[in-house]
Order: C-alpha cells, then sequence, then structure tokens
C-alpha cells in the first residue's frame, strides 16, 4: 500500500502575528513549499496539508505547490482547514488522520524546511523495511525522538484520542518497543522555525535573504495595511513575501 503524507502548516511565527507558511524561502519558494515537495518526493500516495489561519492565502500557495510539482492535474496535494488550530497541535494532527486512507503518514512539519529529500527518502525506506511489529518509524539526534516520523496505521485509533497541544509524541512513547528510530548527524534540519529569530537564522545561513534586489516597506506596516484592506490573496502573499525579505535585510 502508498504511503500519504500530512504537512502541519496551521501555526503563525510567534511575536509576528504572520503565517510562518508562507514565509519566503529561496527564489519561488516559501517554507510550505519546500516542505510540500519533500512530501512528494517521498511519498507515492496524498499529501495533506492543515492549514489554520489566513485559509484563502494557504489555498493560493498549495495550488502553486501542486503547478510547480507538475501534479496539478492529480489531485495529490489535499488541503484540510482546521478551525480549531488554536487549540493545539493535536486537532491538525486529528484532522489529517481522519483522511489518511494507507498503510501509513509521513509526519512533516513546516517548521523544518531545511530538510532534505535524500534524508526523507531514506526514513522511508527505512519504513519498507521495518520489522513486522514495527508500528513507527522516527528520526532522532543523541536518541532523542525528533520528527520527521511515519506512522503505521495501527497507531491511528490512539493519535484521534489526542487533545490540546499534544503530538503524536505522547502515542510513541507509549509504544517505544515499536518504534524504530534513526538516528540523524546534527545539522540544519533540526532547526525548527517557531519564532521570527529562528526564521531570520535559518533565512541568512541559507541565504534566503539575498532574493530582493529592490527597496521595499516594512514588513509589520505592509502587512497590516493590505490585511485591513482585505485586498485579494495572491496580493496579500505577495506583499508578505516582499516585507519579509524586507525585514530579513533590516
Amino acid at each position: 500500500m502508498a504511503l500519504d503524507a500530512i504537512i502541519l502548516a496551521a501555526g503563525r511565527a510567534s511575536r509576528m502575528g504572520l503565517p510562518k507558511a508562507l514565509l519566503p524561502a529561496g527564489p519561488n519558494h516559501t517554507l510550505l513549499s519546500r516542505v510540500v515537495a519533500l512530501a512528494l518526493g517521498a511519498v507515492d500516495g496524498a499529501t495533506f496539508v492543515v492549514v489554520g489561519s489566513e485559509p484563502e492565502m494557504m489555498h493560493v500557495e498549495i495550488a502553486r505547490c501542486g503547478a510547480m510539482a507538475g501534479v496539478g492535474g492529480r489531485p495529490r496535494v489535499k488541503t484540510i482547514v482546521n478551525a480549531a488550530y488554536a487549540q493545539g497541535q493535536s486537532t491538525s494532527l486529528v484532522a489529517a488522520i481522519r483522511r489518511v486512507r494507507a498503510e501509513g503518514a509521513l509526519l512533516l512539519l513546516v517548521d523544518q524546511p531545511a530538510l532534505r529529500l535524500d534524508e526523507v527518502t531514506s526514513l522511508v525506506r527505512t519504513w519498507r523495511g521495518r520489522a513486522p511489529n514495527t508500528l513507527a518509524v522516527a528520526t532522532a539526534s543523541d536518541g532523542r525522538q525528533r520528527t520527521p516520523v511515519i506512522l503505521g496505521a495501527k497507531l491511528f485509533p490512539k493519535l484521534l484520542d489526542l487533545e490540546g497541544d499534544q503530538g503524536a509524541r505522547r502515542v510513541l512513547r507509549a509504544h517505544t518497543s515499536q518504534v524504530q528510530l534513526v538516528e540523524w548527524a546534527a545539522g540544519m534540519w533540526q532547526i525548527d522555525v517557531d519564532t521570527w529569530e529562528d526564521y531570520v537564522q535559518l533565512a541568512r545561513a541559507l541565504a534566503w535573504d539575498r532574493e530582493c534586489d529592490k527597496e521595499v516597506r516594512d514588513l509589520l506596516h505592509e502587512w497590516a495595511a493590505i490585511s485591513a484592506h482585505e485586498i485579494e490573496p495572491a496580493r496579500r502573499l505577495a506583499a508578505l513575501r516582499r516585507g519579509a525579505l524586507a525585514a530579513l535585510q533590516s
């Protein structure tokens, strides 16, 4: 059976009030598009993107991701709008698990845009060669379990019981002997974009901040002005990109 992918992209960059999934991540890319590309390259099933705030803008970007990957005619990228995203990560995970019909799901976070395709496909190969009683295959750093992780379908009923800000880790801890850990060396993949400062650190390390070559307005100022007028999503998305690049260079 195929593997599906789940991308949790409902969060916002703390202290900024911005949909972090839509922040620029190199020419023609956002954090979201990079992770969608990983999912499409690593699994053969559907990719479910769970969004929360700014769903109209997210729809525009997800459609663009599908077009970039050449899957516009095949509905491999599916959007799930989680109106309850502010109640915690579990609500996004549960919303996606309910839609998965494959033998397992590759769980990716939009917070980890520096992951490489070869890293993710190596995790999928480990899953394909797993022992019969293995319920999940997870990455690890110094023995500490991390994301990405592949969740087997036998875990889905327990994942559906999660509440609040709990993630899959709570369920996996209850089945430690049946979770295969794949130790990865330290690297950029470990950087989680939880705050604006995290994003700036990663963007500058990967030279994403060099994309802008013209004068643009301040990020918060422009974003607030455009959002207030409820301009159509594609223009708001473009304004977010210009403003973020300006802020990176400040």
